[in-house]
């Protein structure tokens, strides 16, 4: 309806009530109407989205548009089966009103709508799905409700399964691995059986040395439309008897029929037991196996794994890698991987010969002045009496030595502070015989009979240091990574290089590779592909007076010492030799 005033100067239009009433001057300027969504705009039958000029005359229609917008609804499974989901997107209606706006020569239309939510899901139809979908365990009428009442998007369960209930798998204890593991005493002059002379992890015939628990079954589910969902198989562990070792298969046990160290085959879905009577690790020195010590050599098939340990009296052969670990020998070790942040020892301790071989040679020139002794004495008794000779061990000793048994309480309180194992390589009742001699304080118990076997332990451990002290200790390896190498004869890094680690020899030291970082000490020539790096890292070699560096490559603030000389690269140098000429340092 238009405003017949057609005299008006004044431009505008103005909404209220639902009623246009507009004014402009005869000639222009028109008042304009701008429209917006929600309504609908018609001048003149002529309906308009965008905006435009009205005047007196025209034909004004706003009119505002309702809207039903439908929702949705859904029915959806889980991929198990085991949930139905009423998904929800609600139904809407929206009323709108226009916005009464004052007079404005541009007149922007606006609307206020009302917003009504309900719920898309007719009962039938939802029972109807149910049906179809042919879901019939587990369906929770109570949610319906909720369902029918929703007013925002939401998701409600229908329907559960029931989930299927899992078995336990078999378990295995493995028990000889909490026994102690020691070394064998063998007498000196006893012949040594290699197959059964160190006792690792030891078992007794008729020793249980695993246990089994049986696998528990499952009990199978059901989908929401009853379809079966079966438990999965608890595996089972078969139980096998290797050598030495029989099944009790009622009390699902392996025993020991034979004394040995037991050794663990562990596949997929059986573990078996074998008793062997050498020191061959066939996997990794890990929880498996614990701690790894023997008397003579040590194969090792796997790995030395982080925080364990190897320790031999003969040589020790890793086919693996060494990581975070200790590996000692006196003899020698061989790493066909790499050594990572370990400690490689081969050799016997250091100061070994200089901390016993000057009291065991005391020792011995004091027993030979007792036996002088007693000979001079037996010449002087009747022969019927030369038998209390014997007996006077211990006033012969207090009366020709001073310091004698001083010496033997040193040797004992020396030999105590070594490792066990190293005792024993010594003969294990050293310790024994020491301390069985040094009990009787008044000497009234010493014969002659005791300072002979005195005699022959100290002889014997003299022997066994020298033979110690005498083995080709050396090590070999493929690469070091801060890593601690200590060998009393060579060391030879093979294919490979060292990288932020310690080395020591008393002989020579190899490495076909780079020595990057950390530092080299040898006994005789040291010889290096590629000393340092090209970015400075600190790296240096140390040798004795007699000894040569042969370096391929040498990068600078790389430092080789030579005797009191030392030299330092200032820049990169290839081909390089380091001697003392009559103490000189030649670089050429």
């Amino acid at each position: 309806m238009t405003n017949p005033e057609n005299q008006a100067k004044e431009c505008y239009v103005e909404l209220l009530g639902g009623i246009v009433s507009l004014s402009h001057g005869p000639d222009g300027p028109y008042p304009v109407i701008v429209p917006c969504p929600g309504l609908l705009l018609q001048v003149d039958g002529i309906s308009y989205d965008t905006e435009v000029a009205v005047k007196i005359g025209d034909e004004i229609v706003i009119t505002p548009e309702n809207e039903e917008r439908p929702g949705a609804w859904a029915l959806e499974l889980s991929k198990d089966g085991l949930l139905a989901e009423v998904h929800i997107m609600p139904s809407m209606s929206i009323t709108r009103t226009v916005i009464d706006i004052t007079r404005s020569p541009r007149l922007i239309l606006q609307v206020l709508e009302g917003i009504e939510r309900y719920s898309p899901v007719q009962l039938d139809k939802l029972m109807s799905a149910l049906r179809k979908e042919g879901i019939t365990v587990g369906v929770d009428l109570t949610v319906v409700s909720a369902i029918l009442a929703a007013k925002e998007a939401a998701k409600f369960i229908i329907a559960r399964g029931i989930p299927p209930v899992q078995g336990q798998d078999a378990a295995v204890e493995i028990l000889f691995e909490q026994e102690a593991r020691r070394q064998r005493e063998v007498r000196p002059d006893a012949i040594m059986d290699f197959r059964t002379r160190f006792e690792y992890s030891a078992a007794r015939e008729g020793q249980i040395l695993v246990r089994k628990t049986p696998r528990v079954m499952g009990r199978d589910g059901q989908t929401v439309r009853g379809e079966p969902i079966f438990a999965k198989e608890p595996i089972d562990v078969e139980l096998v008897a290797g050598d030495g070792v029989k099944l009790h298969e009622q009390a699902e046990q392996l025993m020991a029929t034979a004394p040995g160290r037991p050794v663990v085959i562990l596949r997929q879905k059986s573990l078996r037991v074998d008793i062997k009577p050498d020191m061959l690790v066939s996997g990794d020195v890990d929880l498996r196996s614990g701690n790894v010590s023997f008397v003579g050599d040590i194969t090792i098939q796997g790995d030395v794994t982080a925080g364990f340990s190897v320790w031999a009296g003969g040589n020790v052969k890793v086919r693996g890698v060494a990581e975070n670990s200790h590996v000692q020998a006196c003899s020698g070790v061989a790493v066909v991987g790499n050594v990572i942040s370990s400690q490689v020892v081969a050799g016997p301790p250091p100061g070994l010969m200089r901390t016993f071989m000057p009291i065991l040679r005391e020792i011995e020139k004091d027993i030979r002045t007792v036996h002088l002794a007693i000979e001079q004495l037996k010449k002087r008794i009747p022969a019927n009496k030369q038998s209390l000779a014997g007996r006077l061990v211990g006033t012969l000793i207090d009366q020709r030595l001073v310091g004698f048994m001083e010496r033997l309480r040193s040797l004992s309180r020396e030999l105590k502070k070594l490792d066990r194992r190293l005792i024993n390589l010594f003969g294990a009742d050293v310790l024994t015989i020491l301390a069985a001699f040094l009990e009787d304080n008044n000497g009234a118990g010493r014969t002659e009979g005791h300072l002979l076997e005195l005699s022959r332990t100290i002889s014997t451990l003299q022997n066994r240091l020298e033979e110690i002290a005498a083995q080709n200790a050396h090590i070999t390896a493929r690469n070091v990574i801060n890593s601690t190498l200590v060998s009393t004869g060579d060391i030879s890094i093979i294919n490979g290089g060292c990288y932020n680690s310690w080395l020591q020899a008393g002989g020579k030291i190899v490495v076909q590779g780079v020595v990057r970082g950390g530092e080299i000490k040898a006994g005789a020539d040291v010889v290096v592909r590629e000393l340092g790096s090209e970015s400075g890292v600190t790296t240096s070699i140390s040798v004795p007076t007699q000894a040569k560096v042969h370096i391929g490559t040498a990068w600078d603030n790389s430092v080789v010492v030579v005797g009191a000389r030392h030299f330092r690269f200032d820049q990169k140098q290839t081909g390089v030799t380091l001697y003392l000429v009559d103490g000189n340092l030649v670089v050429k």
